[in-house]
């Protein structure tokens, strides 16, 4: 087996799901979506500084310099899909206006699962200038 460019211990499921209970995720079939905001009212960022010594036997010394020196929300993002990858998921991000303010929303998915885009058909338009 490759070496994980992350993490000198692979994080196993069981600790991944307890790890996703801290966003407000039940397992890997929860399909809600959460925001910033929602990881501040579940106080995410205190919750992963109290797992902080679990996290760092996780990561690879040099990695989590970067990444758990620090922690903010916006890194909070960044941690979870780090653990997700190593299952095969990621986090679906988007933009949504919640209450007049653009907000990111994330969504838990397969990285197998494509992103399915709707395009428009393509009619022919005649555009005629008199």
């Amino acid at each position: 087996m490759g070496r994980n460019q992350l993490f000198k211990i692979i994080p196993d499921k069981s600790f991944i799901i307890k790890l996703l209970n801290l966003y407000g995720i039940d397992d890997f079939e929860d399909t809600r979506f959460f925001t910033k905001y929602d990881l501040e009212t579940l106080h995410t960022l205190d919750k992963l500084k109290e797992i902080d010594n679990k996290l760092h036997t996780y990561y690879l010394p040099c990695k989590s310099k970067i990444y758990l020196k620090d922690i903010t929300i916006k890194r909070c993002i960044v941690i979870l899909r780090h653990f997700l990858k190593i299952q095969k998921y990621t986090l679906f991000s988007k933009e949504k206006f919640i209450d007049g303010k653009k907000t990111t929303v994330y969504q838990l998915i397969p990285l197998n699962k494509g992103i399915t885009t709707i395009t428009p058909t393509e009619k022919k338009i005649t555009l005629s200038f008199e």
